[in-house]
C-alpha cells in the first residue's frame, strides 16, 4: 500500500487507501503457490490496525501473516526484527524472500540478517551492485521464474 502525503496516524483510518499498482493481482497469483506475509515498520498501527487496512485495500484475503513493531518487538533496522520474522515462519531462510520498497530497512537490513530480498525501485533511482531490483511489481514473477 502506498504512503499518502499528509496522513498521518494508522493507516486503517485514512480518507484513503492506496493500493501500489499490480499488488493485488501480484499477491492473488503467488498467494496459490507461496506463504505471502507482510512485514511492515508501521510504528502508529496495531497488528489489528494492520489487519483493517489490508482489507479496505482488498489485500488481506492474499495475506497469510503480519509483522509489525507490535508483535515482533523491534524496529527493521534492530537486531532481530528479520531473525524473529524467519523464525515465526519456520525457520528456514532459504524458503524467504524480502521484497520491499525501503532499499535500507527492506533490502538491506533482510541481506545482512542472512534473507535474500529484493528492492522494489519503484521511483526508479540508482540501483546498488549487490541488490537485486523491480521497478514494478509484475516484475518480480519474472524474477521468481528464473
Amino acid at each position: 500500500m502506498e504512503d499518502i502525503p499528509g496522513c498521518t496516524g494508522p493507516m486503517y483510518l485514512w480518507p484513503e487507501i492506496r493500493v501500489v499498482e499490480g499488488a493485488r493481482d501480484l499477491l492473488e497469483s503467488l498467494s496459490k503457490n507461496y506463504t505471502c506475509s507482510l512485514a511492515t515498520n508501521a510504528a502508529d498501527s496495531s497488528e489489528r490496525e494492520i489487519w483493517q487496512a489490508l482489507e479496505r485495500g482488498g489485500l488481506a484475503e492474499f495475506i497469510d501473516n503480519v509483522f509489525c513493531q507490535g508483535n515482533v518487538g523491534c524496529k527493521k533496522v534492530d537486531d532481530g526484527y528479520y531473525e524473529t520474522v524467519v523464525l515465526r515462519l519456520g525457520g528456514d531462510k532459504r524458503q524467504i524472500l524480502i521484497v520491499g520498497d525501503s532499499l535500507e530497512n527492506d533490502g538491506i537490513r533482510a541481506l545482512q540478517a542472512g534473507v535474500d530480498a529484493v528492492w522494489f525501485n519503484h521511483k526508479n533511482t540508482d540501483e546498488p551492485d549487490e541488490m537485486r531490483a523491480i521497478n514494478r511489481l509484475y516484475d518480480l514473477t519474472m524474477l521468481l521464474a528464473h
